[in-house]
């Protein structure tokens, strides 16, 4: 389960406060199909349950566990080379160096397991969580064992937002990181990038497992951020010419027409100077592609004395 939560105050106060909490307790198994060999016999083994181990990075995951299986040899075979499929994250030449330890060996059941396993963790320490290798065959003739990558994707995000907020909006942004393959730490960065979103104010995130092999889902509880803000400025920092105390009013609108809008409202008033500004922008794509319109007018008269001829 991936639990994400962050809280903002209003953008017009001093301070952002951020609080995320994120822990992650992965859970993936991949179904194993059964695999012919050239005596006939079958290996009809449950993929092991495959996590990220515990790390210094934002993640927090249980170790993985070595797969327990009986080496009684019930298969034989000499192995001389490997052929992969289905693979497009590591290069042919770093799986090759995964499995050169089994090269020109007899391996049995346990030990096509081990190598299977290193292939699956391979992917899955790099944050392919859902990502993981199945025995494809053995070719009788050149003693190749071949192994098929599932690269795991995020099959699905499944938003419930709050109030006037469009799951559509969330979930555009999210399936950014949907793959193929599936990558964790990429989803984690778009999340992290929605928390600074000025429409959300908090998500609550799990990921769960899909209904095929290596397939994921994403559910996530988004709360809209309050819509309006409004603000009230007394300074001295105006032109001397214009006059220096000046009242600043600014007001925010957020969402109303649900589209995710900004609309922000400005008037600034001094003792010779008088504008009004307004500014709209509107998210075009989930890429933060967005229209930015903006309308200022103002009025102004030198007030200050001047200078007298010596």
């Amino acid at each position: 389960i991936l639990i994400y939560k962050a809280n903002f105050m209003s953008d017009n106060v001093i301070k952002k406060l951020i609080c995320v909490l994120i822990t992650l307790f992965s859970h993936f198994s991949l179904a194993v199909s059964t695999d012919q060999y050239p005596d006939n016999k079958a290996i009809k083994k449950d993929f092991a349950d495959y996590v990220p181990e515990q790390s210094t990075n934002l993640i927090a995951a249980a170790n993985i566990s070595q797969p327990t299986l009986p080496s009684n040899g019930q298969i034989e075979i000499t192995v001389s080379g490997f052929e992969f499929t289905g693979n497009s994250v590591f290069t042919e030449a770093r799986l090759q160096s995964e499995a050169a330890p089994f090269l020109n060996r007899i391996l049995n059941d346990a030990d096509i397991e081990e190598l299977r396993y290193r292939l699956t963790r391979l992917y899955v320490d790099n944050g392919y969580i859902n990502s993981g290798a199945v025995v494809a065959g053995y070719d009788v003739n050149s003693q190749h064992l071949r192994f098929r990558f599932i690269e795991g994707i995020l099959k699905e995000v499944q938003v419930n937002a709050s109030h006037g907020l469009n799951p559509d909006y969330v979930a555009k942004r999210l399936q950014l990181a949907s793959g193929p393959p599936f990558h964790l730490p990429t989803l984690q960065e778009r999340f992290l990038l929605l928390l600074e979103d000025p429409l959300i104010e908090s998500l609550h995130g799990e990921l769960a497992l899909g209904f095929a092999p290596g397939e994921a889902i994403f559910k996530t509880e988004a709360t809209e951020k309050r819509r309006y803000g409004a603000s009230l400025t007394l300074d001295n920092h105006g032109a001397v010419s214009l006059g220096e105390w000046r009242a600043l009013l600014n007001g925010t609108f957020r969402n109303y027409a649900g589209w995710a809008e900004t609309l922000i409202l400005g008037y600034d008033i001094s003792n010779g100077n008088n504008r009004g500004r307004a500014d709209f922008t509107l998210p075009l794509s989930a890429q933060d592609t967005r229209l930015h319109v903006s309308f200022e007018k103002s009025e102004a008269k030198v007030v200050e004395e001047p200078a007298k001829i010596l």
